[in-house]
């Protein structure tokens, strides 16, 4: 719940501050209507997890217990970059050697 109410604080600055601000007012429905659906959404709940067993073996604390119905992705090799969760733009990058 701490980390849901601190996801819909940071949304919130981000409308405030955003240049856009009148125009989500003034939509249809305007900006309460949509603060109230964003606060009753559903997180995705995306987590990043270590699998390296001797640095589980090392720390407890990296070691992750699964609930039903928890999935674990790995995804293909790429060289695209996601950035997304509590960041201001997220997106997708190509990933660069040289930076």
């Amino acid at each position: 719940m701490i980390q849901e109410k601190k996801s819909y604080d940071i949304l919130l600055r981000y409308l405030v501050s955003s240049p856009k601000l009148p125009q989500l007012l003034t939509a249809s429905g305007g900006l309460v209507t949509f603060l109230g659906l964003i606060k009753n959404y559903e997180p995705l709940g995306r987590i990043q997890t270590e699998f390296n067993l001797s640095k589980l073996n090392k720390d407890s604390k990296l070691n992750r217990v699964l609930e039903s119905g928890d999935k674990i992705i790995i995804p293909p090799v790429s060289n695209e970059i996601h950035v997304f969760g509590e960041v201001m733009n997220q997106g997708s990058f190509l990933y660069d050697p040289s930076f």
